[in-house]
């Protein structure tokens, strides 16, 4: 079972309270499933999938992949994944 975060700590306590097998970090960049989310500022940004997968790592849940989500496309998929997320999902490529 899998779930969406938007923070280090949502991650950890989807994985560590709540038993999550995957997670769906984000939102990566401007999307219209977020249309509330209008400047980069709002976003929480490319980095967190990254930033999710080293604190998940720090406490033994190697296992649980970080997927990015939230405006990603084939024009910036790539940065995510730079940043050290696990993937990458999109509604609209």
């Amino acid at each position: 079972v899998g779930t969406s975060v938007h923070s280090v700590e949502s991650a950890v306590n989807a994985v560590v309270n709540h038993g999550a097998d995957y997670l769906f970090v984000g939102t990566c960049f401007l999307t219209q499933s977020h249309p509330e989310k209008v400047l980069e500022d709002d976003l929480e940004g490319p980095g967190l999938p990254g930033e999710v997968r080293r604190k998940l790592d720090e406490l033994g849940y190697e296992h649980v992949p970080c997927i990015a989500i939230g405006g990603i496309g084939a024009d910036n998929c790539h940065i995510p994944i730079e940043n050290g997320a696990d993937g990458v999902a999109s509604i609209r490529a």
